[in-house]
């Protein structure tokens, strides 16, 4: 099959070349993020809400049940924390809904300060019943951080390369 040709005016012939549409994979990723940043204000909510609620429902059950729980604002942290990060991924789920690059950076950003922040919630977080389980504190604190640390790089990984990925398509029609 012979291209199409357009004869110029100074008479050689040069093939067309036609502009394809961006591709609509910053849309899709876009919309996947607000939908996991909305999913977080709602989990936010509940854990800043509901929390407490639950704290002082399991306190009335018992002494023994009283202090093996979490401090009420350990709850209130994590849901305000959940709230705000989910708020600057609908935001830039919405950038990158509108094809503005931008919009990878501000989940880059998001996904960072969940991570840091969820480290050094699991360092500051009270451990509870471990000394009376003849665990070693310390060595249960290491634990924790430890495992938070390196779940925080695994997440941080993941939903980096996939907010990534319209960085990947060659015709993005990102600004």
């Amino acid at each position: 099959i012979a291209q199409p040709s357009a004869t110029s005016p100074f008479g050689d012939s040069q093939p067309m070349v036609y502009a394809q549409p961006p591709s609509q994979v910053s849309k899709i990723i876009g919309i996947c993020v607000m939908v996991y940043g909305g999913l977080q204000i709602v989990g936010g909510l509940l854990s800043a809400a509901g929390g407490p609620v639950m704290n002082e429902w399991l306190g009335g059950m018992g002494d023994e049940i009283s202090e093996a729980l979490m401090p009420t604002w350990v709850y209130v942290v994590q849901g305000l924390v959940g709230m705000i990060v989910g708020g600057i991924l609908m935001y830039g789920g919405w950038m990158m809904v509108n094809f503005r690059k931008m919009g990878i950076w501000v989940c880059f950003g998001a996904i960072a300060i969940s991570a840091i922040l969820g480290i050094v919630m699991s360092f500051f977080t009270p451990l509870t019943g471990v000394e009376e389980s003849g665990m070693d504190p310390e060595a249960m604190r290491a634990i924790i951080v430890g495992s938070s640390v390196f779940g925080a790089l695994c997440g941080g990984l993941v939903c980096g390369l996939l907010t990534a990925i319209p960085l990947f398509v060659s015709n993005n029609g990102m600004e």
